[in-house]
């Protein structure tokens, strides 16, 4: 048996480094694909782990369904969704729960514990560097750059969830209400939760640290890896850090520090800086056909060019048309990026859907009806217009809402794209915001002027004061931000509360969430911890009892009932004891859940898992004898029908259905199955922390 356990071993091992090899970030898993030693063994392998977590932030997590899918989901379900600006009018009244902040008391939901969930992978994942980086054989300049980067995934990590499972700032009397629990190592057990402040602290020490690495480095991120942090992207959550913390002379210092080398896009390049990365792009996701998120990917979703993989484009969201009447400049580069009707000469007044917001047409029995030809024609040239060179053009089916964006495309099948987190014009609007709170009103008029007259996005030169000035900032950090992940948060530290005007009263937004949500409303826009299941028990083993006792149960009555079928009514006559063969299929059952956890345990993503669990699954009849006697077969293949426990019950079916031989002549493969049950153990630690991490408690 000694053999079986190493040759499944090695199976599962090979695999794993299979899937985590090479150089190319497709080819890098995150560091729980191999040891964590292992994984920063050497300078190339603890880059490929910092690939790894980028990986995390644009792959599927299957923590439930789909759709648990890295930053785009928070961005989707955590910031679009429930902000003031974004409609999804083809699917709002599906999303309205969503849109509504209906889950911020729910414990359960995954809308509204997603976020937790997959930022404290990340975190766990730097942690896991950051703790074993020093033993590697890197160089000290290579490790201080690893040590930088890791850094700034966690504070990255924390950032984001003070933003959702936090008060704001200003009501969280000067930080000691409740942050969240900080984990700064590998530990797995029960933590308690740390005020704000400290977390802040830590997020400000985290960056720091990281900024110190990285200047003691000549070694910078390989070019175009925009998903690894460098010096630049520390300045900008530190600078983001600083923002949500009220703390506007350091966010002003620095937000500058993290514009440096990443101009800002000038002239037609603009429109083209969505799907790709350019100059301005800090930080952001990896994008190639090789690499999505399939179905839920913010192409598929979002585009205006592809939607669930297809040429339709029905979906795509659209802003709040109330926000882009407030821009007095209809030429505006950002403005044009928006199906607004000062665009279109023959738009009159009754031209828009009450339903859905369709301009120029409705749909009656599923069927499109036009109700003004030009208006109709007018904004199907315009779409075509602004199609992105070289991409499928945008709304190819023709439906037109008013508000819809042009502004995100993909340009693989399906969804493919790259998405930014991070852009040089959100610190510019940072540094305006900043200079305004700290009574600069002149800097923060330069800083607006910077991003919109400079750049030539608009022939508005911001000259206005007081509050003014502020709702200038804030609708052009709306504008230029939109749909990039701020709507939520931005609305939640300004302490604004939303009011979104329905299409049946004038504006653009679907009646199911034309609503208000007052900024105390909803548990103050702040989502509660998970609750304690299975995904964050620290009591594994009754988490995997609860789990596969009911399959254990469910597939036993199913033997149970198949052996009455076969001897009671088709006349198979059993020559040995019924229960040694009830016994044995039990034990199969069970072995072949221990086989899958194991399999979990060796593998870096569940999606990994499943391949070779089916791979595995598609040779068990033939290699164990059922459909092809193993006697017969080659004698360097005859050895893996050990790997396998229907081989065993095999054995056991013919020493008792067919030879009648009880226990003492037929314990043999009843061990082997037996055995299959140690596998677990060998995976037990690694378990464990994937289902712990997330299980802190506030006591």
């Amino acid at each position: 048996m000694k053999s079986l356990v190493k040759i499944i071993g090695i199976f599962a091992a090979g695999a794993a480094i299979v899937s985590g090899c090479g150089k190319d970030y497709l080819d890098t898993a995150p560091t729980n694909s191999v040891s964590a030693e292992l994984a920063v063994v050497n300078f190339q392998n603890a880059y490929a782990s910092l690939n790894g977590i980028a990986q995390t932030m644009c792959s599927q997590q299957y923590m439930g369904s789909q759709g648990d899918c890295g930053e785009n989901a928070v961005i989707r379900l955590f910031e679009n969704y429930p902000s003031q600006d974004y409609t999804y009018n083809a699917y709002a009244s599906g999303w309205s729960t969503v849109h509504n902040l209906g889950f911020c008391n729910s414990k359960t939901a995954k809308y509204a514990i997603y976020a937790w969930y997959y930022y404290y992978n990340i975190i766990g994942q730097a942690n896991t560097i950051l703790a074993k980086i020093d033993a590697s054989s890197a160089t000290d300049e290579e490790k201080s750059f690893i040590k930088g980067a890791a850094l700034t995934f966690r504070a990255y990590g924390y950032q984001k969830l003070l933003q959702y499972y936090a008060k704001r700032w200003v009501d969280s009397n000067n930080g000691s209400s409740d942050g969240v629990p900080l984990r700064l190592d590998e530990s797995t057990g029960d933590l308690a939760v740390s005020s704000q402040a400290e977390v802040y602290a830590q997020i400000y020490a985290d960056c720091e640290e990281a900024i110190t690495n990285f200047g003691k480095t000549s070694v910078t991120r390989e070019e175009g890896d925009v998903w690894i942090p460098d010096v630049n992207v520390a300045h900008a959550v530190y600078a983001r850090a600083a923002l949500t913390r009220q703390d506007y002379a350091k966010a002003l210092s620095e937000a500058k520090l993290a514009e440096e080398g990443h101009p800002l896009v000038k002239g037609e390049a603009y429109n083209d800086g969505f799907c790709r990365p350019n100059s301005e792009w800090l930080f952001g996701s990896f994008g190639d056909e090789t690499e999505n998120q399939w179905y839920w990917t913010y192409g598929t979703q979002f585009s205006c060019n592809g939607y669930y993989a297809s040429a339709s484009s029905n979906g795509a969201g659209g802003i709040n048309t109330e926000l882009t009447d407030q821009i007095t400049d209809n030429n505006d580069v950002r403005k044009a990026l928006f199906l607004t009707t000062d665009k279109f000469p023959s738009y009159k007044d009754g031209d828009v859907d009450k339903g859905q917001g369709y301009l120029g047409f409705t749909v009656e029995n599923n069927k499109k009806v036009v109700k003004n030809a030009d208006l109709y024609a007018e904004v199907k040239a315009y779409v075509a217009s602004k199609a992105v060179t070289g991409l499928t053009a945008p709304y190819a089916p023709g439906y037109y809402r008013l508000g819809d964006h042009l502004k995100y495309y993909t340009f693989g099948t399906p969804g493919v794209g790259y998405l930014a987190f991070i852009r040089t014009s959100e610190m510019v609007l940072i540094e305006a915001e900043a200079n305004y709170y700290l009574g600069n009103e002149s800097a923060a008029q330069a800083a607006l002027n910077k991003l919109n007259v400079e750049t030539g996005r608009t022939t508005y030169n911001c000259a206005t004061t007081g509050e003014a000035l502020l709702k200038d900032i804030r609708n052009y950090r709306e504008l230029e931000l939109w749909g990039e992940g701020f709507g939520f948060s931005d609305y939640k530290r300004w302490k604004l509360p939303i009011n979104r005007k329905g299409l049946s009263k004038g504006g653009n937004i679907h009646d199911s969430i034309a609503i208000q949500i007052g900024v105390d409303e909803n548990n103050g826009w702040t989502y509660v911890f998970p609750e304690r299941e299975t995904l964050y028990n620290k009591a594994i083993w009754k988490a995997l009892v609860g789990k596969l006792l009911p399959y254990t149960v469910l597939f036993s009555i199913m033997e149970i009932l198949c052996r009455i079928i076969l001897e009671k009514y088709l006349g198979f006559t059993i020559h040995g004891m019924t229960p040694l063969l009830y016994l044995g299929s039990v034990l199969t059952i069970v072995a072949y859940q221990a086989l899958g956890i194991f399999i979990i345990g060796c593998l870096p993503t569940m999606r990994t898992a499943l391949s070779i669990g089916a791979f595995y699954g598609t040779l068990g009849f033939t290699l164990s004898g059922f459909t092809y006697p193993t006697l017969a077969m080659l004698p360097a293949v005859r050895p893996y029908s050990l790997l396998y426990p229907l081989r065993q019950y095999y054995v056991i079916y013919s020493n008792v259905q067919i030879n009648g031989l009880g226990m003492l002549d037929s314990w043999r493969p009843f061990v082997y199955l037996l055995m299959f049950n140690i596998l677990p153990f060998f995976v037990l630690s690694r378990l464990k922390k994937a289902m712990v991490r997330l299980n802190y408690s506030r006591d």
